[in-house]
């Protein structure tokens, strides 16, 4: 909207070190804390935004009421400052795209032409035949090699990597990280190399030359899954993408990180200073129940048992895929009991339907335990029982973690429920009131 002479001359710059008003077409009005107000031209050169000054508005002095411009004037200065914008460079480009489309669109129609008449001649060829002999001679087989084979009538054979490759995306539908690092990497380096011929030593050498493992890995992948091909059709006897290549390969060079774990003589400090916002009371019970932060934010109350204190976690919401009984410490029921209980989730989202956003939790946690992470809460509760001298199998269950062999697993069976109810309920003593 316009400005008026009055709104220029009442403008204030509201308590803020500056203020900027707009009047349109490029004209804009600084006002400053101190009252001064200064005219400038906004406008684009060269594809750059820039600012130029015009002029005073303000009458603090004479002098600067010497040099004042009245809204009128300012208009007319800046619609002399500023130029029509430069012509786009992308138009052009633009425009020499469509030319070189339409063109390309030409000839494709031509080649359409072409096909027809030979379709139209073969076919004819065809019921010549027929007539004078009674039957139809074999017609030549119009494949893709056929067509982009040269003058020696050689075409590119079946089993070449770049055509395994070919026949993997149409028959396995991939991911596109495959389709990537196909097209970017295993075609460029392996594509005219023929199946039959390839051997591990050939393979090994352009793999280990990619920088990044990640890519390395999953190059050997396309290779393997490509090469399969020739394999299931007994084109080759084995894949040289597979065993035989691993020692080749260089070792990997990532080294497995942890998880930032808060150390367990700081726990109670940091549980004390959570609050009680949903966030906190999710960080708060997660703590008491050692669980993984997708494990407790994905709470429900039908999972829970008040009553018995048990919160029972079906196996679909677990990362072992196996169900998870946890025993709830006294602690743990009193900050459930501060949930609110409107929402099918323990901690629900205040904005859409359905569990409090992961952002939300770990937002918090950052400001309490700057550089932790909330799975490094799960190390923070192991480090304390080793302190404490608990059971090791005690430890690992209330983890939800699988311990021993399967074997083992088969014959020992019990879950551990009431030890792992008495090392919980220790634990939260101990987050609440700081003695281990």
């Amino acid at each position: 909207m316009k400005l008026t002479q009055a709104e220029v001359d009442a403008a204030t710059s509201e308590g803020r070190p500056r203020r900027e008003l707009y009047d349109g077409r490029g004209l804009m009005l600084m006002v400053l804390a101190s009252g001064k107000k200064t005219w400038f031209a906004r406008y684009t050169r060269d594809g750059r935004p820039t600012q130029r000054k015009l002029g005073h508005a303000d009458e603090t002095t004479e002098r600067r009421a010497s040099s004042r411009m009245l809204l009128e004037d300012a208009r007319r200065a800046a619609q002399l400052v500023i130029k029509p914008p430069a012509p786009d460079p992308m138009q052009a480009e633009l425009a020499a795209i469509r030319e070189d489309n339409a063109a390309l669109h030409a000839l494709v129609e031509s080649l359409r032409g072409d096909i027809r008449e030979l379709a139209s001649k073969l076919i004819g060829a065809q019921a010549t035949a027929y007539l004078a002999t009674g039957h139809t001679p074999e017609a030549p087989k119009l494949t893709h090699g056929a067509l982009s084979a040269g003058d020696n009538g050689e075409r590119p054979s079946r089993y070449a990597v770049a055509a395994l490759v070919e026949r993997y995306k149409t028959l396995q539908n991939p991911t596109d990280a495959w389709r990537s690092v196909a097209k970017c990497h295993v075609v460029p380096m392996f594509g005219e190399l023929e199946a039959a011929a390839i051997k591990p030593r050939d393979l090994a050498p352009k793999l280990n030359a990619i920088e990044s493992d990640n890519v390395l890995g999953n190059a050997r992948r396309v290779l393997r899954d490509a090469l399969a091909l020739a394999l299931a059709d007994g084109e080759i006897a084995s894949n040289p993408a597979a065993d035989p290549l691993t020692p080749l390969l260089r070792k990997n060079s990532h080294r497995t990180t942890h998880h930032a774990a808060l150390p367990w003589g700081e726990a109670p400090s940091m549980y004390a200073t959570l609050g009680s916002g949903p966030a906190a009371l999710c960080i708060r019970l997660q703590m008491l129940t050692a669980l993984r932060p997708t494990e407790a934010r994905g709470a429900r109350w039908d999972e829970i048992d008040t009553d018995k204190a048990l919160w029972v976690i079906p196996a679909e919401r677990m990362k072992g895929k196996r169900e998870h009984v946890v025993p709830l410490s006294g602690e743990a029921l009193a900050v459930l009991a501060q949930c609110d209980k409107s929402s099918e989730y323990v901690f629900a989202s205040t904005r859409k339907e359905g569990e409090i956003a992961r952002a939300s939790v770990i937002k918090l946690l950052k400001r309490v335990a700057p550089g932790k992470t909330l799975h490094g809460l799960r190390s923070t509760f192991r480090d304390w029982t080793l302190e404490v001298d608990a059971d090791y199998r005690t430890c690992e269950l209330a983890l939800a973690h699988t311990v021993g062999t399967a074997v083992e697993q088969a014959y020992a069976r019990n879950d551990l429920l009431e030890r792992r109810r008495s090392l919980l309920a220790q634990w939260a003593d101990y987050l609440a009131g700081g003695s281990a």
